[in-house]
């Protein structure tokens, strides 16, 4: 039950474990994606080719080649893990991962600064699963990417759309999008009717508050000197982790360290990489996350490189633990 409804928590590492022990059979496509969340890629990898060179269905083929493609993903091998976004949406165009491999496969072009293959990817995705989870935003990131690629007159279709057809928050951002783009065209009139509209749409909200600013021409800036950071009483958490959970263990934290995800994180951070090293690190806090002390320390080790959400995570889930909502 661990591995079919929970394969993502640290448990189900064990429970695999265990079931070896005793000599239960798992299900192959089952162990690969535990070992995939765990981030036990090299594992996961093997046990997903062994999949797809059995030639399986089209659904199981399907699942197994997506996993592979957010493995190269992961790995940065950025040519296989399109090809494999590909190949895993191409074998079951209506499957349970069509949608997630075309909207992977368009993040990953822009990620790339391949904008226009990233429009054609977020189109697709719009047309073909219109009621994706990712539909929405992919509607917004059609028309940004036709920006970015100099096609503001294709944004504008894109944008046109949304707003005409979209509500709320979606709509107020197209609609500011589009003054914007009126704006660079000097295009007064057109300009304030997008603005109006997003203004009214979400009066109290930052789209709507940005069209506003906008529209004045006025400036905005902070009022006041830089915010200092609150003093912390690091004695007073360990204190209280003390007394929650008992001494600290070391060995914990050190083995984090370790990890594969936390030296390249770190070291891709030291060289000024922006994305990547939140997901290797994001990945490495995951193997900690039922390890109060490891928490804490990762929080602040992640504080001082100035990978501030990254360590509010780690605190958060600390506080999960212990059974405050995070506020």
């Amino acid at each position: 039950q661990i591995l079919q409804q929970y394969p993502s928590v640290p448990a189900a590492g064990t429970a695999l474990e265990r079931l070896d022990a005793i000599g239960s059979n798992v299900d192959p496509l089952q162990r690969a994606i535990v070992l995939f969340d765990l981030g036990r890629y090299d594992d996961a990898e093997a046990d997903f080719q062994s999949l797809q060179d059995a030639g399986p269905a089209a659904d199981l083929a399907a699942r197994a080649t997506y996993y592979l493609a957010r493995i190269a993903d992961h790995e940065d091998r950025n040519d296989t893990a399109l090809a494999d976004y590909a190949a895993a949406y191409a074998l079951e165009p209506g499957g349970s991962v069509a949608a997630d491999a075309l909207w992977r496969r368009a993040q990953l072009f822009s990620y790339l600064g391949r904008f226009g293959d990233a429009q054609a990817a977020y189109a697709s995705l719009v047309q073909q699963f219109p009621q994706s989870d990712n539909a929405a935003e992919a509607a917004f990131d059609s028309g940004l990417m036709a920006y970015l690629d100099g096609r503001p007159a294709a944004a504008a279709t894109d944008w046109s759309a949304i707003a005409q057809s979209a509500q709320g928050e979606d709509a107020a951002r197209a609609d500011l999008w589009l003054g914007k783009l009126a704006l660079a065209q000097a295009d007064t009139a057109t300009a304030a009717g997008a603005f109006s509209r997003a203004q009214a749409i979400q009066p109290a909200g930052y789209f709507g508050l940005r069209a506003e600013v906008l529209a004045s021409g006025a400036g905005v800036g902070l009022a006041g000197g830089p915010l200092a950071p609150p003093s912390s009483d690091w004695s007073a958490v360990e204190a209280w982790l003390t007394a929650w959970v008992g001494p600290e263990d070391p060995s914990q934290f050190q083995a984090l360290q370790a990890t594969q995800d936390w030296t390249e994180g770190l070291e891709l951070d030291a060289l000024g990489w922006a994305t990547t090293p939140d997901k290797l690190l994001g990945s490495a806090i995951d193997g900690v996350a039922r390890q109060p002390w490891a928490l804490y320390r990762a929080a602040r080790a992640l504080a001082d490189r100035g990978r501030t959400m990254l360590a509010l995570e780690a605190a958060a889930d600390l506080l999960r633990l212990a059974g405050v909502q995070p506020g």
